[in-house]
């Protein structure tokens, strides 16, 4: 392999580069504040991007249209760099900032990798800047044009654009693992065994403008959309305000990881969430363990974000762990922003080695194939729960789960739409190593669609919200619930789209009586959003309300009272493997009059043969009248029509109220909504 094209494509590219500065952006300085941490929100919402906490006093940069703020509000400062911007300048010098890589460089080189490559690296765009910079991934793996069923990790550098060391550290991790491939037994055969990505810029324009925002002077990592709130530092009313970010979650649909570490500097440390409150992780155990692994290499200082920095909200690594199931990692790796040329390589080779380590650890644990217990084909879209930790992964785009747990005996629990949940106990995970747990899910030819991935979670008050967990709220209900702090939301990805039927369309379930809203969207997680009911605990919508056929999101949002979310369950999701060899075709359902206050017709149409059963609820769920079997029952029947005289199933005459008459057969089920007046 010709491995010196790298220095010379570098230095050549460099001679033609024009680096570009954003001139009508507000340069930042550098400031010591004297405050403690509970001042934290308040210097926030005043403009300060806090770098760092010491004793008595708190470093950030604030421009200096938000500097008489912090006078009007009483604090006293120091002004530490007048204008980081000059400051950036006098330490990476030049176009080519002093040797640190330009955005144009990234692109050229990693292009030219992937090209000459191929069979090592392939290379993504996952999202544009609002100016149309583009953001790049680069998946290094042995056959790396295939998809393959291998443990995921991410690397990434420069969210904050003046903490480009990250980009630099990025940019030799690529160079180790492709360089090194076939040399070094120990890189080749993390390339052959692991799927590893590196994107190194999150932040293209802050680099170019050598400022920590973006060129809109957006902060992306208070963009995210996990345990998010205004007045967390981002400057906008909603999560996922930026292209950036938006592009960031899109990839991580594609790619679930089983590790994802982010590089920042303004300090010295090795950080695992959460960043929105100090409540642990549930896998807190394998945090810390995999941190302080990092420390032993690094000399970087160990510890949960809001316990040994700050608490923010809206972070990549909340999002990544908290919606994506991946083990997020943050590493603050210098002080400086930038630090010295000089440092570059000391610093980049440090936590290249502490990576590798990572590399190794992240693919121990439990992994496996879901698949279709009578097809063999891989479930793509499984939510898999090892306990402990009792924290949710997903299965890839080959049907694979990848998790890192700690040695010792473990249950698994696997769901998915379609198919029967399944619980695997008594699997010991050995040390240093992992176990394959293949698992085959029977399919259910009744289940329910249920939510499958968390997509938002705004949240005005994390102490409101206690040890609440976000994926409490997916999968079928099972009496644990996400709890919404006063006027916070969430937003649930249905793992496939919700169809407007005649009836109900799904039940949005708690475990409590408090009210909420509920707004449903066809376009994406971030809306346009529809409002399609409004109640209390339990709530059952119909799409024709919201005016919309179609919901892929549905919204949950709190009416002030701390609602809480146990499930969203919808009609039946039938499993491919268990079709049935008759003609399916819809189950039609009505009920006339309706209202009706003495006795109603209820008329249905499905196909023959097919063991339909009639039944109705009331609005707690309980069963109050079974017809049996209709082919049972033909007694009963006249030209598929039943009177119900609104008595139960022991003749007593049902109170007046709501009723949900159920039609179901093998298949599927079609509910109709009933008013029983006298």
């Amino acid at each position: 392999m010709n491995k010196s094209f790298l220095i010379i494509g570098v230095t050549l590219l460099s001679l033609s580069i024009t680096f570009i500065f954003g001139a009508t952006q507000e340069h930042e300085m550098l400031v010591s504040v004297y405050a403690s941490q509970y001042s934290i929100p308040i210097l926030e919402d005043a403009g300060l991007y806090i770098y760092a906490i010491e004793d008595g006093y708190i470093r950030g940069a604030i421009t200096p249209s938000n500097i008489n703020k912090l006078t009007a509000l009483g604090y006293k400062y120091e002004i530490l760099i007048p204008d980081m911007v000059k400051y950036s300048e006098q330490v990476a010098p030049g176009p080519d900032l002093g040797r640190y890589h330009s955005y144009q460089e990234i692109m050229d080189t990693f292009n030219l990798v992937a090209n000459n490559y191929p069979n090592l690296c392939h290379l993504d765009t996952i999202g544009q800047s609002p100016t149309g910079r583009y953001l790049l991934a680069l998946k290094i793996s042995e056959n790396a044009q295939q998809e393959m069923h291998r443990p995921r990790m991410l690397w990434d550098g420069t969210t904050h654009g003046n903490e480009n060391i990250g980009t630099e550290v990025c940019w030799y991790i690529m160079q180790q693992l492709i360089f090194k491939y076939g040399l070094d037994p120990s890189i080749t055969n993390l390339v052959n065994t692991r799927e590893i990505w590196i994107i190194p810029c999150i932040n293209p324009e802050g680099l170019i403008n050598r400022t920590r925002g973006t060129t809109v002077c957006q902060d992306l990592n208070r963009d995210y959309g996990y345990a998010w709130r205004t007045g967390s530092g981002s400057g906008m009313s909603t999560p996922w305000s930026q292209p950036e970010t938006r592009g960031f979650r899109n990839f991580l649909q594609k790619h679930p990881f089983a590790l994802h570490m982010t590089y920042h500097s303004g300090a010295t440390s090795v950080m695992w969430p959460w960043s929105y409150s100090t409540i642990a992780t549930l896998d807190s155990i394998s945090h810390a363990e995999l941190c302080n692994r990092y420390h032993n290499y690094t000399g970087y200082s160990a510890y949960q974000i809001s316990r040994g920095l700050y608490v923010c909200y809206g972070t990549a690594t909340d999002f990544s762990y908290g919606e994506e199931g991946a083990l997020g990692l943050a590493a603050e790796i210098s002080t400086g922003q930038p630090p010295a040329v000089s440092q570059i390589d000391t610093i980049a080779h440090a936590n290249w080695t502490a990576s590798k380590d990572l590399m190794i650890r992240c693919a121990y644990g439990i992994r496996g194939a879901i698949t279709d217990s009578i097809t063999g084909t891989s479930i793509k879209k499984a939510i898999v729960v090892p306990n402990p930790p009792n924290w949710v992964t997903y299965t890839d785009t080959c049907g694979w789960y990848f998790k890192y747990v700690q040695p010792g005996n473990h249950a698994i629990t696997v769901f998915a739409d379609g198919y029967l949940p399944k619980t695997i106990n008594g699997v010991t995970v050995p040390t240093d190593s992992y176990i394959e747990v293949d698992i085959q899910l029977k399919p259910d030819s009744i289940a329910k669609i249920t939510g499958y991935k968390l997509a938002t979670w705004i949240c005005p008050s994390t102490t409101a919200a206690g040890n609440t967990m976000g994926f409490w709220a997916l999968g079928p209900r099972d009496g644990r619930a996400h709890k919404l702090s006063t006027r916070g939301s969430v937003v649930i990805e249905m793992s496939r789209p919700v169809m407007d039927i005649i009836g109900i369309d799904f039940t949005v379930c708690s475990i409590s009586s408090k009210p909420c809203s509920v707004f449903v969207s066809d376009t994406g997680w971030t809306g346009s959003w529809h409002l399609c009911a409004y109640g209390t605990g339990n709530i059952y919508c119909d799409l024709t309300t919201a005016g919309t056929n179609v919901a892929r999101y549905i919204k949950v949002a709190d009416a002030n009272q701390n609602y809480e979310l146990d499930a969203i369950e919808t009609g039946i999701s039938p499993a491919i493997a268990e079709l049935p060899t008759y003609d399916i075709r819809p189950l039609i359902l009505t009920v006339k009059p309706n209202p009706f206050r003495h006795i109603t017709q209820i008329r249905w149409q499905a196909p023959a043969n097919s063991n339909t059963r009639l039944k109705i609820f009331n609005v707690t769920g309980r069963l109050v009248k079974d017809f049996f079997a209709l082919t049972d029952n033909q007694n009963l029947i006249t030209n598929n029509c039943i009177i119900w005289d609104g008595k139960d199933n022991s003749s007593k005459q049902l109170p007046k109220g709501i009723y949900f008459v159920q039609l179901q057969n093998d298949n599927y089920k079609q509910v109709e909504k009933v008013v029983l007046t006298k």
